[in-house]
């Protein structure tokens, strides 16, 4: 069944995933800015139907591995695609700090959600979730790989609708 498929999919994803934040004698290479276009690039090609508007600043990197800067980046915005949204504002910043921030006019998370939404396998329980694909692990993922590097994430709530995702990484 499909469903059957999706979860298959999913946990194979996800075992990757675990393996690799684990295993950090992993054989991906620290984050250069070609890394980064070529990234965006390939970003823009998996979600067509988005638009894409990127700012990226990229001083150096001494600290962020590619794998992880894809998944973060790459679980974001599936994540914003996956509700609802057409437009999506990545902005990157490589400086002393590395920032990260995923904005988008996708459904949002209601407020009362936001505690819970890097928890394992939560899902904001409404009915348009219903119809959408996924098993909440996502943002977990993403929140697993912030806090190997001690860094912060926040969701904050657009004024009109979306959410926009901050990430700090110190870098050095």
């Amino acid at each position: 069944s499909d469903t059957k498929t999706l979860v298959e999919r999913q946990v194979q994803r996800l075992e990757k995933v675990v393996s690799s934040i684990h295993n950090s004698s992993t054989k991906s290479e620290m984050l250069v800015n070609n890394d980064v276009d070529s990234f965006i690039m390939n970003i823009n090609k998996r979600f067509e139907q988005l638009h894409l508007e990127t700012k990226i600043a990229f001083t150096y990197n001494k600290t962020l591995l590619r794998h992880d800067f894809e998944e973060i980046l790459g679980n974001l915005v599936e994540n914003s695609a996956k509700y609802k949204a057409n437009r999506v504002q990545i902005w990157l910043k490589f400086d002393k700090q590395i920032h990260i921030e995923v904005s988008d006019n996708g459904l949002g998370i209601p407020q009362e959600a936001h505690p819970y939404i890097f928890d394992k396998y939560y899902r904001v329980s409404r009915a348009e979730n219903l119809q959408i694909n996924g098993l909440g692990l996502g943002l977990h993922i993403v929140k697993q790989i912030v806090n190997k590097y001690n860094g912060n994430i926040n969701v904050v709530s657009n004024t009109d609708n979306g959410v926009t995702f901050k990430i700090t990484l110190a870098n050095g």
